[in-house]
């Protein structure tokens, strides 16, 4: 016979279902809180990250992310890096680094612009990535460290001039001042390795010094790959402008020896441009902070011509990959300022690298809107006295060099 249901079985079915429900619920919660969707929402400070490669700077066409991880009192178990808010990879297993302590652990990947491979972790050729590094230990604590990458698919090249004080002309009180401006603004801004920078100042920027660096640069660059780095020329000085008939309409630098009715002893704007497109990388960016016009005593030139029209187009139309930005129309001055402490074209260009608009609304401040920004305030500055130009071949004048902010 069939015993019949006393109803203490329901009860403690019904008893026990809550309870069981709230287990299957907090599992559920737990891997889609800890595995699934990779929140960090109360970081603390275990695990410890320490980055050791990159920091808070560069990753060129190819490079190395190196982390240290310390669980301190238990291993580390994941690590996610993120990328402009965007998971790009997922670790789970680690390297037990030499003389490490018993819970340190190390990760090892490749970073790399184009075509990664499994492993590897794509970095976007931008400047001033948003980074996020999370690590997760196997008590499910959690820290986050935040770093500032920039990354391109070449190399970075510079060239820095600045002449305050010269052999037979006049001298110019911020010009070499310009230049550690603007060299400070690419060291800490693009990824620039040291050894590819060659800075010129006052006495060793002679004409034959400043041709060797750019043959320096041509040799560096001539090889695979070259033809994706960028290489900056920058000239903070004396601009003048050929009164000879056999020169006609020659405009030119003015390097630190150079001699006044010497053509030779002055770098020629073709001469410069020739070797530029004789580079190999299809990117270069000119910034001439002189004139040519003549200008008074703040006026950064060596000879009065009054000479009207386009100095720049007749040699320009050969080029290609050249963005040029010059502190003047060919028939105004250059000035420099004491209140500014530098050329008013350098002090505001650099200045516009922290505080051009993106006007484009495309997340990036570009080459153009920094130009765009310091021509805008230099014109106001000086009343439309000085009025900055720029030239373009091929489309590298929307190459990036800041985010939005």
């Amino acid at each position: 016979m069939r015993r019949r249901s006393t109803g203490k079985k329901s009860a403690a079915m019904i008893f026990r279902a809550p309870a069981l429900v709230c287990v299957v619920i907090a599992l559920v919660l737990f891997v889609c809180h800890g595995v699934a969707f990779g929140a960090c929402d109360t970081p603390g400070p275990f695990p410890v990250v320490t980055v050791i490669n990159p920091a808070d700077g560069a990753v060129r066409t190819e490079g190395e992310l190196l982390l240290r991880i310390n669980g301190v009192d238990t291993p580390p178990n994941r690590v996610e890096v993120e990328i402009e808010g965007k998971i790009v990879h997922t670790a789970t297993t680690f390297d037990v680094p030499a003389s490490a302590g018993p819970h340190e652990r190390e990760l090892r990947r490749r970073l790399v612009v184009d075509d990664p491979a499994a492993g590897e972790i794509q970095v976007e050729p931008k400047v001033g990535l948003d980074v996020l590094i999370v690590a997760w230990d196997e008590r499910n604590r959690c820290s986050v460290r935040s770093l500032t990458w920039s990354a391109t698919r070449g190399e970075i090249h510079a060239l820095v001039i600045g002449i305050s004080t010269y052999k037979s002309v006049g001298s110019l009180n911020w010009a070499k001042d310009d230049a550690d401006m603007f060299l400070g603004w690419i060291t800490k801004t693009l990824p620039i390795d040291n050894r590819n920078i060659i800075n010129l100042r006052n006495d060793g920027a002679t004409v034959k010094a400043i041709g060797k660096a750019l043959d320096t640069i041509r040799t560096k660059t001539k090889r695979d790959g070259g033809e994706g780095d960028t290489v900056f020329v920058f000239f903070s000085g004396h601009g003048f402008f050929s009164r000879q008939p056999e020169y006609p309409k020659q405009a030119y630098l003015v390097p630190y020896d150079a001699e006044v009715g010497f053509e030779s002893t002055f770098v020629a704007h073709e001469e410069l441009f020739k070797k530029l497109e004789d580079l190999t990388p299809k990117r270069k960016v000119l910034v001439f902070d002189a004139c040519f016009s003549g200008a008074g005593a703040e006026g950064k030139t060596v000879s009065s011509v009054g000479v009207k029209g386009d100095i720049v187009q007749p040699v320009w139309s050969k080029l290609n990959g050249v963005y040029g930005m010059f502190s003047s129309a060919e028939n105004q001055p250059s000035y420099e300022k004491a209140e500014l402490g530098h050329g008013v074209f350098t002090y505001f260009l650099v200045e516009g690298f922290d505080k051009a608009e993106d006007s484009d609304h495309d997340g990036v401040i570009s080459l153009k809107e920094v130009f765009d920004y310091a021509r805008k305030n230099v014109s106001e500055y000086t009343k439309d006295s000085q009025v900055p130009q720029d030239r373009v071949s091929g489309s590298i004048q929307s190459m990036g060099v800041g985010k939005r902010r």
